[in-house]
Order: C-alpha cells, then sequence, then structure tokens
C-alpha cells in the first residue's frame, strides 16, 4: 500500500512538471542558411499551449534561393503579411509580454527587446 501511494506522488509531480514546461517553455525555429533546425528556448510571460514559435526578423532566409521574397519599408524593416505580422506579434506578446496595441509600435518594441537578447 506504501509503495502505491509513492508511486502515485512521484507520478504525479512528474505529470505536474511536465504540464508546467508545456504551458510555460516557449521553442523558437528559426531558419537559418548554415544551421537547419536551430531552436531557442524561453519562457513564456504568459501560459498557452503553443509551444513552437517562429521570429521572421531572426531568420536568414531571404535570398535567392528563398522562395518567400520579402520587401523592405521606408524604414529598411521587413514588411510582413498579415498572417505573419499576426504570428510575430503572438510570439512577442509570449516571449516579451508585449500586448498587441498597434502592429507597427508593437513590432517596433518587439524587435528592441529581441535586440537586447
Amino acid at each position: 500500500m506504501r509503495s502505491f501511494s509513492k508511486r502515485f506522488i512521484i507520478l504525479l509531480t512528474l505529470m505536474m512538471s511536465s504540464l508546467f514546461a508545456w504551458l510555460f517553455i516557449g521553442v523558437l525555429d528559426v531558419e537559418r542558411m548554415e544551421d537547419e533546425g536551430y531552436y531557442e528556448f524561453f519562457m513564456k510571460k504568459h501560459p498557452t499551449t503553443r509551444v513552437v514559435f517562429s521570429d521572421p526578423y531572426a531568420s536568414d532566409a531571404v535570398g535567392e534561393e528563398s522562395e518567400n521574397k520579402k520587401r523592405q519599408d521606408a524604414n529598411g524593416d521587413w514588411t510582413l503579411g498579415t498572417l505573419e505580422m499576426d504570428e510575430y506579434l503572438e510570439y512577442c506578446k509570449y516571449r516579451f509580454g508585449i500586448e498587441k496595441t498597434n502592429s507597427i509600435s508593437s513590432r517596433d518594441l518587439c524587435k528592441k527587446q529581441s535586440a537586447v537578447q
């Protein structure tokens, strides 16, 4: 009987640790030409079931081989499509705690935070 309760407590502890890791640890998938499969782990500011995020500004997948030809705006920043911008701002929310108020100002703030890290 006693070994059953120890096993139950150990199993419960492992399950709670796994749940905490799933909700609060994120993975940044960075596309680099020379390294395939470069990942960076980070602690999320808010819990979410999403684990893998992407940062298009951290990727160097912009070149002649890239199927996504990115354009630059007047400031020299890459312009993102609506879906890419939404995913980037979601990444910023969970990585840096930046809430989306204005997409351009949120993007600029997130890029500054990324440069610091």
